[in-house]
């Protein structure tokens, strides 16, 4: 092929997903014994399986790779072939999960506004009719997800309490966020209080609650939405 067409064609070569070989599972699926033969047999370009939708691919396996590829002069392709592990059915989907795993912002309206682009050249040239049912399929799944999906939403909590003592060993030994302790004074009954601050996942809320309410019943706790947070935040892994 390459002696017909010469540099009028790019040659595709590479490995997507092992195919059930236990052989060829997770980083085996690809060595770079295997893209030295693509690149000497001719290929111009390498395909790797995309970090993330094939298990043990990782971020940092597919950075190793693409250099290598790099250093023997060809180029790189990122692909999903089959997605088999923490992804979703569609390419756009997992992009966007894929970013709000790595850095905890969602990023649903940017891959609205990528995938309505697509649709309008789509539309432009088969059709503007489909173009549009798939825009308006966009729009509704995609707030669908944000409006029933918080994992990445945070809020503050303020806890107003007689026993920050006991309330602390209990939230630290279950929750690895950071808290800070100040004494105050109650306006109203002169007492002196401890208040707790802290800045937790939307979904930890319950846990939390139920922790104060064990340790101090009469815990006064002011919960608000945190629009930003500049810092370390911990965030669990998801299994």
């Amino acid at each position: 092929m390459r002696e017909a067409l010469g540099d009028d064609m790019l040659i595709f070569a590479g490995k997507m997903h092992a195919a059930g070989s236990r052989a060829e599972a997770g980083e085996k699926i690809v060595s770079k014994e295997d893209i030295r033969a693509f690149a000497e047999a001719g290929a111009d370009v390498i395909l790797l399986p995309a970090p993330g939708t094939v298990p043990g691919v990782s971020f940092e396996f597919v950075h190793g790779m693409v250099s290598y590829i790099h250093e023997l002069g060809k180029l790189s392709l990122t692909a999903i072939g089959t997605s088999q592990e923490g992804a979703s059915t569609a390419g756009t989907d997992f992009i966007s999960l894929m970013v709000s795993n790595k850095t905890g912002q969602s990023i649903w309206g940017l891959i609205f506004a990528a995938n309505c682009v697509v649709l309008v050249v789509f539309g432009a040239m088969f059709g503007w009719e489909a173009a549009a049912y798939s825009i308006i399929f966009q729009l509704i799944s995609t707030k669908a997800i944000e409006m029933f999906y918080h994992r990445y939403d945070r809020v503050t909590l303020q806890i107003v309490t007689k026993r920050p003592e006991q309330i602390l060993d209990a939230y630290n030994e279950v929750h690895k966020h950071g808290s800070s302790v100040m004494e105050v004074m109650g306006g109203r009954s002169r007492q002196r209080y401890w208040l707790i601050n802290t800045v937790v996942s939307s979904y930890e809320i319950d846990d939390v609650m139920q922790l104060i309410r064990e340790k101090d019943g009469g815990a006064v706790v002011n919960v608000f939405r945190t629009e930003n947070f500049f810092g370390n935040f911990y965030r669990a892994p998801i299994d």
